[in-house]
């Protein structure tokens, strides 16, 4: 069966205290209003003394377009004690969506139960109805002269289930008071525009944080290698030789190589000196001896520059340079016992 539409709210208070046999009927026929988006409000009074059931029908959530929402209005007063009702639901006319439940109601007196049903076809159907056994006592409830059992229930009501139309036709409802039908859906609209809100902002926040992760976790899985590299590369690109910054140059260069040397053999010697260090370094299973005679040449020739003022010629630059890089890429592979091929 295709989706069925509603937008239709019927609230006709009811009373009834006879057996279930007796109840009336009052048929109605109710349309779709899908352009407009309306509710049409149909009041009609009845009433008797001690109690009364208010029967409210409209439609479900705009995600739930098929579906009726019924609720019982029960209000009695002290001499009426009834106990929990029954739903009685034609199968052929109704589905059980929400099973029947009990909400909270503004006072003691009165008894608000609400249930979610789905039309199982369009047409004229029946509601489903609400059934009350109840005990009311004659004369005060501390001092009862007598009892009447019965049956409380809500009447016989037929709709007309349709499909999509542009109208609301309920004039075949006798005596009723028709208001005007008002817009509504405004206010959905809004809460829907501010859950998007705020899932874009926890969305955004979730992003941050994700970005703030992997950039500490990026820092952290650096390798001493990738960092001295990355160091270097940056050394270069200040172009302080084409500066004639030379001392600058080799101190920050011959900086880079040591650090490097210190976290690859766990070795903390920033006081040493050149000579001091490489003997240090000697000590470590890391470095052949060819690769110890060139890290001795690499840093006296820096110290030189470092310490003597003397203004190295581009060779000597690109050698310094690439002595550098060398040891950056081939320290770990180069072991004392291992050996390696440069």
């Amino acid at each position: 069966m295709s989706s069925i539409y509603l937008r239709v709210l019927l609230c006709i208070p009811i009373a009834s205290l006879i057996p279930l046999s007796f109840c009336r009927s009052t048929p109605a026929r109710a349309q779709h209003a899908s352009k407009e988006n309306t509710v049409a409000v149909v009041r009609k009074e009845a009433s008797e003394p001690g109690w009364s059931i208010r029967v409210n029908v409209s439609p479900g959530e705009p995600s739930l377009l098929d579906r009726l929402v019924l609720q019982f209005t029960v209000e009695a007063d002290s001499i009426l004690e009834h106990r929990d009702p029954e739903l009685i639901v034609a199968p052929e006319f109704f589905s059980i969506y929400r099973e029947l439940e009990s909400l909270e109601s503004s006072d003691s007196k009165t008894q608000v139960w609400q249930v979610i049903v789905t039309p199982n076809r369009v047409g004229k159907v029946t509601l489903p109805r609400l059934a009350i056994p109840f005990v009311k006592r004659e004369g005060s409830s501390n001092t009862p002269s007598g009892t009447e059992r019965g049956i409380m229930a809500s009447p016989l009501m037929d709709i007309e289930i349709v499909g999509n139309t542009d109208a609301v036709d309920l004039s075949s409802i006798q005596g009723a008071e028709l208001e005007s039908p008002s817009r509504v859906g405004d206010s959905q609209w809004m809460w829907l525009v501010a859950i998007g809100a705020i899932a874009m902002a926890i969305l955004a926040w979730v992003a941050w944080l994700a970005l703030r992760v992997w950039r500490r976790h990026r820092k952290k899985v650096e390798t001493p290698e990738g960092y001295a590299t990355r160091m270097l590369d940056v050394l270069l690109s200040e172009k302080l030789p084409e500066e004639n910054r030379f001392q600058e140059f080799y101190i920050r260069l011959t900086a880079i190589v040591r650090q490097f040397i210190e976290k690859k053999t766990g070795l903390h010697a920033p006081e040493l000196t050149t000579e001091e260090f490489w003997i240090a370094t000697r000590q470590t299973p890391y470095l052949s001896p060819e690769w110890s005679q060139s890290l001795h040449a690499f840093l006296s020739s820096a110290d030189v520059v470092k310490f003597g003022g003397q203004r190295p010629d581009p060779g000597a630059v690109a050698t310094a340079v690439r002595t550098a890089r060398d040891v950056i890429d081939c320290f770990a592979l180069d072991r004392k016992n291992g050996g390696g091929d440069h």
